[in-house]
């Protein structure tokens, strides 16, 4: 069983949270976490999305990746929270999976967690700084670090998650199938 912890914050994308972890649901052989230092309950940017599963104490070493979703609550909220940026950098520093997207990446490059030498996808924000190493594409794999530019890249960015983090590229298909209920037509 691998273990994901999800970090959630006020205004995190509803479609980036949803999206990804529906896919980790189909998987059998993952367990998601859904995490924040104080808070109980989370809404979501849009307010569709209502998180309340949420655990306020965890012990990191029994997590093997964390997820981020990213939107305006990065900016907002995730660049100014020192304990979940703390708590991100642990999964950094001890080489485990960091998955982020939208302007989590650009969030976490501001903090040095992201380093000017790493490729990484994220959100073109025009108000943050970002490294002359952003890619412009949907879905970056750098290693451990796995980035995606925005919500609209969601689906195909939890699908390389699970292939790469599962080292299983047959989950492709699966999660087509779970989706779209056919099998993948060249």
């Amino acid at each position: 069983m691998k273990k994901i912890l999800v970090i959630v914050y006020p205004e995190m994308n509803d479609v980036e949270y949803t999206n990804v972890m529906v896919v980790f649901s189909f998987i059998k052989t993952i367990q998601t976490t859904c995490y924040h230092h104080s808070l109980k309950k989370i809404t979501a940017s849009n307010g569709v999305v209502e998180v309340n599963n949420i655990v306020n104490t965890i012990n990191l070493s029994e997590f093997d990746a964390v997820y981020i979703p990213g939107g305006i609550g990065a900016t907002k909220h995730l660049d100014k929270d020192e304990k979940l940026l703390k708590t991100i950098n642990y999964f950094k520093v001890n080489n485990l999976y960091l998955f982020a997207i939208c302007d989590t990446p650009n969030v976490l490059f501001k903090h040095g967690i992201i380093t000017k030498d790493e490729i990484y996808s994220s959100f073109p924000n025009p108000n943050l700084v970002m490294s002359e190493n952003r890619s412009t594409a949907k879905v970056t794999v750098a290693n451990k670090l796995i980035t995606a530019r925005s919500a609209g890249c969601a689906l195909e960015f939890a699908t390389v998650i699970v292939c790469t983090f599962l080292k299983d590229n047959t989950l492709n298909e699966l999660v087509h199938k779970r989706l779209f209920g056919s099998e993948i037509k060249d």
